[in-house]
């Protein structure tokens, strides 16, 4: 008789804790944008965090509260992007496609070391020790964190020890920039022909004794652009893509061959 009390009585206690956690859902529970659910459906659902948000629902609430636009899909693309808009009843806002480009082109060949590094193989770890390694200190250092961090493989480690950026696997997530200790990486159109492809501030006179490749702030691109699109800036070159007309001169002048070319 105890033991049937004693099932009848907890019996009886779970059923009123159901009706009470019941009607507190029922009390609590918040009202879901039925947007966002739509959303998500349109979504890859890979939770890549390259949008900047820690998963695909995340930026489908952002998405759906106006904070973002369509296109902040990085992983997705222009397909979805057009889904995501058609979804929500937007219209698409154009823009250019980018993509990382290095800030480097003094790889283990075109450079020189300081010391010796033996420790763990990543850039930060190397970067924290005296500064790392490399005689220049704005110079890549070659462990390839950047490559690690891509969520698409859109980098790679040259024989040279230098990142390789395939420009059409390339979202333009950012990660490579966070993760570089160096700043090496920068976001510029798809469609970016030439490039400085070096980040040194230093005289061009010590960059010349440790690197090959590196700007030493002669100053003939600038006179040589027919459109003003290059400045020296802090001993380095700089091109602004907006007043750039590809008309190739600076790489014609340029004696360390630090303004690279990229032909489509």
């Amino acid at each position: 008789m105890i033991l049937l009390v004693s099932i009848i009585a907890l019996a009886l206690l779970g059923l009123l804790s159901g009706l009470m956690l019941g009607l507190a859902y029922q009390k609590f529970s918040v009202e879901e944008d039925p947007r966002v659910t739509r959303i998500l459906s349109a979504l890859p659902g890979s939770n890549c965090g390259a949008c900047g948000y820690a998963g695909c629902r995340g930026f489908a609430e952002a998405l759906a509260a106006g904070k973002i636009d369509a296109s902040g899909c990085l992983m997705g693309g222009r397909e979805t992007a057009q889904l995501l808009a058609s979804t929500l009843g937007t219209d698409l806002k154009e823009k250019d496609a980018l993509a990382a480009f290095l800030l480097c082109g003094g790889g283990a060949a075109e450079s020189q070391n300081r010391f010796e590094y033996i420790g763990a193989p990543n850039c930060k770890a190397a970067d924290a020790l005296g500064g790392g390694f490399k005689a220049c200190t704005y110079g890549c250092l070659g462990f390839g964190d950047c490559a690690t961090a891509c969520p698409t493989s859109a980098i790679s480690m040259s024989k040279d020890k230098l990142p390789v950026v395939d420009i059409d696997k390339c979202i333009a997530c950012g990660k490579c920039i966070k993760e570089c200790p160096r700043a090496l990486f920068i976001l510029l159109p798809k469609k970016t022909r030439f490039h400085v492809n070096c980040n040194s501030e230093d005289k061009g006179v010590f960059v010349r004794r440790v690197c090959k490749v590196g700007c030493i702030a002669c100053l003939l691109c600038q006179k040589a652009c027919p459109n003003g699109a290059i400045m020296i800036e802090n001993n380095l070159a700089a091109i602004d893509h907006n007043k750039c007309k590809n008309a190739g001169e600076c790489i014609k002048v340029c004696p360390m061959k630090t303004i690279v070319e990229f032909k489509s």
